[in-house]
């Protein structure tokens, strides 16, 4: 059950942002609204059915907050979660998201840069290769179109 649960919560994941997106782009998109109360809205409604969820799927299980795990969740929190989302949100505010969604697939890619830089991990040539290779792909897809 493990992996079609962890299938089905990444096609749930999948089917809220695409939601979200289409809310953002169909209903707010020419309201005062910034991307600041975009992302401050959805943690106001998100983080009261997370924290009942945690407490109801993990009661009772074991809670060890030493530095490694506050540095990781600080990590998760402002990096991951507020920078990243208030970036993303800033651009779909200002963009198509079509010439957007391919941005998409650099998530991977820095976010193995970054741990190596944070943990300080080799980088082989080959992420490279891939970064240079994705990057080829977002610029193709967002060229200008020639007549």
């Amino acid at each position: 059950m493990g992996r079609q649960h962890g299938e089905y919560q990444n096609q749930q994941r999948g089917n809220s942002a695409a939601a979200t997106t289409i809310y953002i782009k169909k209903f707010i998109w020419n309201r005062p609204i910034t991307h600041y109360q975009t992302l401050f809205s959805q943690l106001l409604f998100s983080l009261p059915l997370l924290v009942i969820c945690s407490l109801v799927l993990e009661w009772g299980a074991p809670v060890n907050l030493d530095a490694m795990v506050v540095s990781a969740l600080a990590y998760q929190t402002l990096v991951v979660a507020f920078f990243s989302y208030i970036l993303w949100f800033w651009m779909i505010h200002r963009f198509a998201v079509s010439r957007l969604a391919a941005f998409t697939f650099l998530a991977p890619l820095f976010g193995v840069i970054l741990s190596g830089l944070v943990l300080h991990e080799t980088l082989p040539l080959l992420l490279w290769v891939g970064l240079a290779l994705v990057a080829s792909g977002i610029y193709l897809v967002n060229r200008p179109a020639t007549n």
